[in-house]
């Protein structure tokens, strides 16, 4: 699994806002992907 890359602290900020859909893909387009990996192998962390 790649190390993941920190947040943007931008982005962090803009998802504070639930109607920035913009923000929110952005968001999922990182980590589900990560997520779906952890689901998979939760132990190689």
């Amino acid at each position: 699994m790649n190390d993941p890359q920190p947040t943007r602290a931008s982005l962090r900020i803009r998802i504070r806002d639930q109607a920035d859909r913009e923000a929110w893909s952005q968001f999922v387009e990182i980590y589900a992907p990560l997520k779906h990996d952890y689901g998979r192998h939760p132990t190689s962390l």
